[in-house]
């Protein structure tokens, strides 16, 4: 065991169907300062054995330190606030036990969380770097299975809240799990160690047989999931790495030829082999446990959002006409107040568009009704105003891929952003506005915490003011009770829809993407903003080129683009 520092120590436990991996952290260190493997705890595999055994290791790991915090990843579906698994093979059924993490919590006094292992591999390759700016990118970890996780527009992506079950699709010779694991290539080369089938001139065939199935199982998630690259990880590029194979240059001719419809991704690997999991666990449970002073439940009793209108009024014997008039009253009741916070919002918007012109990002926060406005105020931006796609983006819980098709489930809304929040990094460079009508949802709370530690300038919108030094700026919304009391998707949905309206639209035109009145880099995407755009063209420039119209329609152009184009044309 190697001394222990005045350093936060962090601990990590990767649980696969043979091992427990254990490594302890120091502070914001990378590579962990000790590491111990278990053999898999569980006794007839019950949930009281597995828990008993995994302090012991722990304990032993921690040689007598107290942790911040104890970070868990593991194979199968873990649900959405991180405590429990809801799905997957027989030998992890003690983690689905709701008193695992709350024992742990309790007998070493720190946080704990919860992870699967390709989402916790993701979040570590975007802390070294792999993923940034937009785009669609996956990550195979390739290990007892094949984990599969995609990182899209700077989020993790889960359509229908599933894990992308890759390894799972079958084929004539069984599924890409039994095909294309590590354990796979081991059982096919008579139990030799990796290193070896990658070097010996004996295993040749099973190699050459093994790198089909792999390219394979890299066309599938091309062709399903359209991604633009793919990083391998897991124990069997540890392998490669150590016997210097190269693992993407020998992938790449077996790979599907370009077609029409199809482009072969750009295949990397992560120089840190079998790492990335810890490296993830690591970030995340270094995130939660320094925000958690800020986990302080709020008293639902007395927040504005959930106090009554009128104790007197009787909705349901109102006539429709009368329901139009008691809802126009009660939205128009709000504009005095919403004025009131004009000085916050030119504070906002002007760090919005420096932000912007130092190449940073507006990074929303929401549940719900607040979460869908964010995430339409952010894709917005880039049609109207031309601003890059990865500049301004919307994290909602729940995740982006269900946000227009359905809300909040199973508690969401009182998970913690920081799993995805962590893909993005924020920095000095970004702002990030939480929305939260009420102040209470921990998914905006802890996103604001995390981000205010990492440098970004955090704006929180609510009726509420926040605790102490959970942000740099607080924008209140003012809206009071709501008609149908507690239903804030009423007046303040209306006022957070204008002031994003007004913040963003402001910050765009500091950026210079307004002249006069007229959006000068607008997207020509469809007949009548291509005719607004050579009207702005003629408005501004006296513009009558004869090309402009087909110019802007076959070439998709922004107006800017065409600016340029046409002025350097002859008439």
């Amino acid at each position: 065991m190697v001394s222990i520092t005045n350093q936060p120590i962090t601990v990590t436990a990767d649980i696969g169907g043979t091992w427990i991996k254990l490594a302890r952290f120091a502070g914001d260190a990378l590579r962990p300062a000790a590491t111990l493997r278990l053999a898999y705890p569980c006794r007839n595999g019950r949930a009281a054995d597995f828990a008993a055994d995994l302090k012991r290791g722990l304990s032993e790991l921690l040689d007598g330190a107290s942790p911040a915090g104890i970070g868990i990843s593991t194979a199968g579906v873990v649900n959405y606030a991180g405590n429990r698994v809801i799905a997957g093979h027989a030998y992890l059924d003690p983690l689905k036990s709701p008193d695992l993490l709350p024992g742990l919590q309790a007998a070493f006094g720190c946080p704990a969380v919860l992870i699967n292992d390709a989402d916790a591999a993701l979040i570590g390759a975007a802390q070294a770097g792999y993923f940034t700016g937009s785009g669609c990118h996956g990550l195979l970890a390739l290990g007892t299975g094949c984990g599969f996780a995609l990182w899209k527009n700077g989020q993790r992506w889960r359509p229908d809240r599933q894990l992308p079950l890759l390894g799972a699709l079958r084929t004539a010779g069984g599924s890409f799990d039994e095909l294309c694991s590590a354990s796979a290539l081991a059982a096919h080369a008579d139990g030799a160690r990796l290193e070896r089938v990658f070097t010996d001139a004996r295993h040749r065939d099973v190699l050459d047989v093994y790198l089909g199935h792999l390219a394979r199982l890299i066309d599938n998630a091309t062709l399903i999931y359209h991604c633009e690259s793919l990083l391998l990880t897991g124990g069997l590029v540890a392998a490669a790495l150590e016997a210097g194979f190269d693992l993407a240059a020998t992938l790449a001719p077996r790979l599907m030829p370009a077609t029409d419809y199809h482009r072969p991704p750009l295949i990397r690997v992560a120089r840190e082999g079998n790492d990335l999991p810890l490296l993830g666990v690591r970030a995340l449970i270094a995130a939660e446990a320094a925000i958690a002073p800020a986990r302080r439940r709020p008293d639902f009793a007395v927040l504005a959002t959930e106090a009554v209108a009128d104790s007197e009024l009787r909705l349901e014997r109102c006539s429709a006409s009368e329901l139009i008039e008691h809802c126009l009253r009660n939205e128009n009741a709000v504009t005095e107040n919403w004025n009131r916070q004009a000085a916050a919002m030119t504070t906002c918007a002007t760090r919005l568009s420096e932000a912007f012109q130092a190449g940073g990002r507006l990074i929303y926060l929401g549940c719900g009704t607040s979460g869908r406005l964010a995430a339409l105020d952010a894709l917005e931006l880039n049609c109207t105003f031309g601003l890059p796609k990865h500049q301004a983006l919307a994290l909602i819980a729940g995740g982006a891929a269900e946000a227009a098709a359905s809300i909040e489930e199973d508690f969401e809304e009182d998970a913690s952003v920081v799993p995805e929040l962590l893909l993005l990094t924020p920095g000095p460079k970004d702002v990030v506005i939480g929305i939260s009508a009420s102040g209470s949802a921990w998914y905006v709370r802890s996103g604001l915490a995390f981000a205010r530690r990492s440098g970004a300038f955090t704006v929180l919108l609510s009726a509420s003011p926040p605790q102490e030094g959970l942000c740099d700026l607080h924008i209140g919304l003012d809206t009071g009770a709501e008609l149908v009391t507690g239903s804030t998707r009423m007046k303040a949905g209306t006022v957070t829809k204008k002031i994003l309206n007004a913040v963003s639209t402001t910050s765009m035109i500091l950026c210079g993407k307004v002249t006069g009145t007229h959006m000068v880099d607008v997207a020509c995407l469809n007949d009548k903003l291509v005719e607004r755009a050579c009207g702005i063209l003629q408005s501004l420039h006296g513009l009558q080129h004869p090309e402009a119209l087909d110019l802007l329609r076959k070439h998709n152009m922004r107006l800017s683009h065409a600016m340029q184009t046409l002025t350097h044309m002859p008439k």
